[in-house]
């Protein structure tokens, strides 16, 4: 909405979640449980943020104006709201095992988490997902030790994704608005 940030801060030690009017206004702190809570994303409507818990693991979602955060799968990080904000996509990596790290999908209303990729097709971790604005495609990108790094798009349903830059160094990709271009 253009009318708050959200951001990651250690303000008692602990990385917590907290929320900040832009210009004049105090910053609420939305998490509290010392979860070391980083990569905080805002759902499309604005109500919710979805974050990675280092310490507890997975990815939760916490009401943007604070309350009680609900994980919804117990191993990832990286979320990205669909353009509906009824699903996250986010990749399985936390830290281990960087090359067998694939990019999932699950809905934000609790169920099973499903492939969008699969390990090793393409070869190396994948990490970083967002979403197309039409909800029909996930751009990531991977890294190998052979290969570098390559920018990657799959079908949000699962399939076979296609590479559309390699040796690229990508921190973050995302679709124009037209979804013609990253």
């Amino acid at each position: 909405d253009v009318r708050r940030i959200a951001y990651t801060a250690g303000e008692n030690g602990f990385n917590e979640i907290y929320v900040r009017p832009l210009g004049e206004g105090k910053p609420i702190q939305v998490t509290a449980d010392g979860g070391q809570n980083v990569g905080a994303v805002w759902s499309p409507d604005g109500e919710r943020i979805a974050y990675h818990s280092l310490a507890k693991g997975g990815i939760w979602i916490v009401p943007a104006s604070g309350g009680v955060a609900q994980q919804v799968v117990a191993v990832g990080s990286e979320p990205a709201w669909s353009p509906d904000g009824s699903t996250l996509a986010f990749s399985t990596y936390q830290g281990a095992l960087a090359e067998r790290a694939e990019i999932m999908a699950v809905s934000v209303a609790g169920g099973v988490a499903r492939a969008v990729t699969r390990p090793g097709s393409p070869r190396g971790g994948h990490r970083g997902p967002a979403w197309s604005h039409d909800g029909r495609r996930v751009v990531f990108y991977t890294f190998d030790g052979i290969e570098g790094a390559s920018l990657w798009v799959a079908p949000a349903a699962g399939g076979d994704p296609v590479r559309v830059a390699a040796h690229v160094t990508p921190n973050q990709a995302a679709f124009t608005p037209d979804d013609r271009t990253l």
